[in-house]
């Protein structure tokens, strides 16, 4: 009866970490964290409170704004951003503000640094 009950947990000990391994592929992003700045494409200065929109695989994700050195910087754990099975996923950050033409920057993966030039 030992034997037996001693098979059955090795059996689901092992069912289970084959479950962790697994999910653990889900839960570890390719790239952490995506830091970029935003500079104005004639002038090559930095713009502040640009609005980012951050969208994987066309779901919507977070709303963030460029700091006064146009910096931003967007952690993946703060929301479980780019957390899929697949690192070369579809993903898209939207940059706009008021007096400049909005951009967009898509990739199959996310790039951990990021520069966007900003036109009037």
């Amino acid at each position: 009866m030992e034997n037996v009950l001693k098979n059955k947990f090795n059996k689901w000990a092992f069912i289970l970490s084959l479950c962790l391994l697994g999910l653990s592929s889900c839960w570890f992003p390719c790239a952490p964290a995506i830091h970029g700045m935003v500079l104005d494409d004639s002038t090559g200065k930095p713009i502040d409170s640009v609005k980012i929109n951050f969208f994987e695989e066309g779901d919507f994700i977070k709303t963030d704004y460029t700091d006064s050195t146009g910096v931003f910087s967007f952690s993946a754990g703060s929301k479980g951003v780019f957390m899929t099975k697949k690192c070369e996923r579809e993903f898209m950050i939207n940059f706009s503000k008021r007096g400049y033409i909005e951009q967009d920057f898509n990739d199959d993966a996310p790039s951990t640094r990021i520069e966007v030039r900003l036109k009037k």
